[in-house]
Formats: C-alpha cells, sequence, structure tokens
C-alpha cells in the first residue's frame, strides 16, 4: 500500500504565501484609507478655519446734555461674514427696518426726543463684511436720558451671520439653536 502525501508541494506553498500577502495588503489597504479619511477631514477643517468669520458687536454709550447710543459690527474673522437676519429690540419687540422702529420709538418716548443718526438694519439688504471691516450699525441721540431709562433702558441688537461655507453663528460667535 501507498501512503498519502501529507506534505506540500512547492506550488501549494507559493500558492499558501500568495494568500498570506493578499490579506496583509488587504489590511494595509484598509489602515491606510483610514488614515487618508482622518488627513482628509483635518484638511477640510483647515479650510472652514481659513474662511471663518468672527463678528463682534460693540455698543456704546456717551453722556453729554444727552445720551448717546452707538452699535458697530467688526469682522476680526479672517474670512468674509455674510449678513443673514439682523434686528433690533424696543419693548419686547424686534424690528428690522426704520419706519417700524422710529413710529414704535415715537410712541414710547415721543417724536422729538430722540435723534437716530445711523441706522443700518434691514432685511432688505444683506451684507458681506470683508476681514477687518466694521460698519456702525446703530447710533441715536436721546435729550431726555431720564425718560429713556424709565421706558425703555436698552437697546439690544440681534446679529447672524455665516461663512461663504454657509456655517452661521449669532453675534460674537454665539451658537445657533437649533
Amino acid at each position: 500500500m501507498t501512503e498519502p502525501k501529507n506534505k506540500l508541494s512547492r506550488a501549494d506553498k507559493t500558492s499558501l504565501l500568495a494568500l498570506i500577502l493578499s490579506i496583509a495588503a488587504l489590511a494595509l489597504g484598509v489602515i491606510e484609507t483610514q488614515i487618508m479619511s482622518k488627513q482628509q477631514d483635518t484638511m477640510v477643517q483647515q479650510q472652514k478655519a481659513a474662511v471663518w468669520p468672527y463678528v463682534e458687536l460693540k455698543g456704546g454709550i456717551e453722556l453729554n446734555d444727552s445720551l448717546v447710543f452707538k452699535t458697530v459690527a467688526e469682522n476680526k474673522g479672517v474670512g468674509p461674514a455674510i449678513v443673514k437676519e439682523i434686528s433690533i429690540d424696543l419693548g419686547g419687540k424686534s424690528y428690522q427696518d426704520f419706519r417700524a422702529f422710529s413710529q414704535a420709538l415715537d410712541s414710547i418716548l415721543g417724536k422729538d426726543q430722540y435723534s437716530i443718526h445711523h441706522f443700518g438694519i434691514s432685511q432688505r439688504r444683506k451684507s458681506v463684511y470683508k476681514s477687518g471691516e466694521s460698519k456702525t450699525l446703530f447710533e441715536i441721540t436721546l435729550h431726555d436720558r431720564k425718560r429713556f431709562f424709565e421706558k425703555v433702558a436698552y437697546f439690544n441688537i440681534h446679529l447672524t451671520y455665516c461663512s461663504i461655507l454657509d456655517e452661521c453663528w449669532g453675534a460674537n460667535g454665539s451658537e445657533l439653536e437649533e
């Protein structure tokens, strides 16, 4: 009787070695794909950071014979800021145009009690602030400051802006609520 051969032939050894090398190459490919995916995510984040705007609202009060409020928006980021929404609060309501705001202020303070020097708040006019640019949004002189503090007390401006990649924030980089 002949005994069965348990030894692998040279062709079998070569095939087994090729199979092991193929599995190793596949594993390396999977690892390389994961590394490249992480690198791509990093590059996308770097691209976004290269165009991030940061709009800061600065308010100021000046006391003379009257009271002067002024609000300036400045893009301190590296990319352009596209203003999507802007409004000013008065007496618990938000206003987005001059006429409605001045009518509300007339009813609260009276027609001759203030002078608006600048009103850059409008939904119809979309603005783009380039990096380093600043714009006066609102400037008003109040002639009777006691009456103002009794009736109004403050002006609050809300601003929503986006990057060119359509990522959006509120004034001073605040996260937007969903």
